[in-house]
């Protein structure tokens, strides 16, 4: 006890001490880095994300920290609370933006990965290394490389590297992250031929203890040891591996002059390997219903190789309309355990954005994928958005996929589980609208589903026809020194009932922000909290590596507070942070996930440092 209030004291204290040392001037809106910036421009490889993004700058500001924490680009989340580990989408519209495509494995953990729609083409002139590291709840180890420099004046390299190790909060519930993608960017003289390389590779292991035994077993108190409760399996472990290698190179079509008239045609070549396998040293445990293929040892495993031909061309110079079209074939190798096939894709996609509407951009992507002779998926997104400069802007966007669930759904076999099943395609229809004033937007969602994929604990179904609405609410507010970020959202369903979903989330976050040492020190502090409403949330099945729906245990419906202190020096950032700061104060059960209680109370520390040349 005396430990968490020295903790949370020695915490405090820090803004107090940065409240005396200031000069009482608090109308500075610029960090002390600003002196030591460089300019690192990059666009998106992605030809989306290209033609509807201007050239962007490297942030490394105070401002754009997120304490190394993957799970921040989404709204709300469900996972066990330890770095690395599985997780589920708590906010609908995060929901579909992250459902499978039809060659997907059952729940690819992407939100980690280094994949291709990610990858940066930087046209800086000098070298930078952006290095972050943290430590946090029992040794959690975190390390993520950012590096980009020219080699000459037409090749430059960039590196991005990142290793995550997570003990777990209970007996058996190690994971093991390695992501690395490297990139040689060719700029031509007169930029007439370009092209780069890129080759990422990802490694994920994670141990597999199926949650603890008795719920009921769950204490919250600083007293109680996790690694003492019983699991379900103690030799299981899920492999996950894939690699990538893209290559693009093209021809810019016009003078050099005349950027407005700029057009590119591109040819891109990628051969990808996915790898994932189930492992158990232990089959016949009793944990398992059915043993079918070898009581000595479980290896559950799914494969997919693909070869991958391109053509596009476009215009994403226009300050008016950036287009591209983009088609090509595809040829994919399935492998499941004993039974392998082979599938060939046909694509054509398509996409645009415009400016003519003053100070709004406009845009569209729509693709369309004849897999063999069965089927084509479709998908369509759409939208409008007011520039970051605008005082009160309106922005909304449609999203629409008519997708049949993928190749692993229909026919799966492996050692506890097999089944052939005969699917249809789902259709999603997701329409989002809102309006921006300043630093506070609220938007609202209506989305229409239709034979939606879901796994129940023993098989896989499809739902009916059915509804999903929502509201979000986001907000920022300054008064002098100090800051309040709020955000809340209200969503249900309506005949959907096989989507689990809270009713409610929100956060909150107040901290005080003060120069010192003559403004050389940027530093911010204060407390966080987030809660979400009780529900039956879905619950993973590590054989099948799915969330699956359930309706005996609730989770949710407890505060989560935290306290922290950011401060930035020069090119340096470092955070220190007290998680779950009422853990064994209170008797609250803390679950997001049924059988993965969260950790107790944990301090995490981390440090980011911006080097050049």
């Amino acid at each position: 006890m005396k430990k968490l209030f020295l903790y949370i004291l020695v915490i405090l204290l820090i803004p107090a001490y940065s409240f005396a040392q200031d000069t009482g001037h608090d109308d500075h809106e610029h960090d002390s880095l600003t002196v030591d910036s460089a300019y690192l421009p990059y666009v998106y490889a992605d030809p989306f994300l290209s033609i509807i993004n201007d050239t962007i700058l490297y942030d490394y500001s105070l401002n754009s920290f997120r304490r190394y924490n993957p799970l921040n680009k989404l709204t709300f989340h469900n996972s066990n609370g330890v770095m690395a580990s599985i997780f589920q989408p708590a906010y609908f519209p995060d929901r579909v933006h992250w459902q499978t495509g039809y060659f997907d494995f059952f729940s690819e953990q992407n939100l980690y990965n280094l994949n291709r729609e990610d990858i940066r083409l930087y046209y800086n002139k000098t070298a930078f290394l952006d290095a972050s590291y943290s430590s946090g709840y029992e040794r959690e180890q975190y390390f993520n490389l950012n590096h980009s420099q020219p080699l000459t004046e037409q090749f430059s390299l960039s590196i991005n590297y990142q290793i995550i190790g997570a003990p777990g909060a209970l007996k058996y519930q190690k994971s093991k992250h390695a992501h690395f993608r490297g990139t040689v960017h060719y700029k031509g003289i007169g930029k007439s031929y370009h092209g780069f390389i890129t080759f990422s590779q990802n490694n994920i292991s994670r141990q597999e203890n199926g949650g603890i035994t008795d719920p009921d077993a769950f204490i919250d108190t600083t007293v109680y040891d996790r690694q003492l409760l019983p699991v379900y399996l103690y030799s299981a472990e899920h492999k996950y591996m894939k690699s990538d290698l893209f290559f693009v190179h093209g021809f810019t079509i016009g003078k050099s002059g005349k950027k407005e008239n700029q057009l590119f045609a591109e040819h891109e070549f990628a051969v990808s390997g996915k790898h994932s396998v189930f492992i158990d040293n232990d089959p016949t445990s009793g944990v398992y219903s059915l043993v079918m293929l070898d009581t000595n040892r479980t290896a559950d495993s799914l494969r997919h190789t693909s070869i991958e031909n391109f053509v596009r061309i476009g215009n994403r110079n226009s300050k008016y309309f950036r287009w591209y079209i983009r088609a090509g074939f595809l040829q994919h190798k399935i492998y499941n355990t004993y039974k392998d096939s082979t599938l060939e894709e046909s694509v054509l996609e398509a996409g645009f954005s415009s400016g003519v509407v003053p100070d709004y951009r406009v845009f569209a992507k729509g693709k369309m994928s004849l897999i063999g002779t069965t089927h084509s998926d479709v998908f369509f997104h759409g939208g409008i958005r007011g520039n970051d400069s605008l005082t009160f802007a309106g922005f909304g966007n449609v999203e629409f996929r008519l997708q049949m669930p993928g190749v692993f759904f229909n026919e799966y076999y492996g050692n506890h589980i097999a089944w052939t099943f005969d699917p249809v395609q789902s259709k999603t229809l997701l329409i989002q609208g809102g309006i921006r004033y300043k630093t506070q937007s609220i938007s609202i969602f209506h989305s229409t589903v239709s034979d939606l994929m879901y796994f129940t604990p023993s098989s896989i179904a499809q739902g009916g026809a059915g509804m999903v609405q929502g509201a979000l609410y986001e907000g920022k507010f300054r008064f002098g020194r100090f800051m309040v970020d709020m955000k809340g959202v209200y969503q249900y369903e309506r005949n959907a009932h096989y989507i689990n979903i809270p009713e409610w989330a929100g956060s909150f976050k107040f901290s005080m922000k003060n120069y010192v040492f003559k403004k050389a020190l940027s530093l911010r502090s204060g407390i966080e909290v987030w809660a979400h409403a009780k529900y039956y949330a879905d619950a993973w099945d590590p054989v099948r590596q799915v969330f699956y729906r359930q309706n005996e245990i609730k989770t949710g419906g407890f505060l989560y507070p935290g306290v922290f202190v950011e401060a930035q020096i020069k090119r340096m950032r470092v955070f220190a942070e007290l998680q779950n700061i009422t853990a064994g104060l209170l008797p609250v059960d803390y679950w997001q996930i049924p059988g993965y209680p969260l950790p107790d109370r944990a301090f995490r520390f981390g440090l980011s440092w911006m080097f050049f040349n």
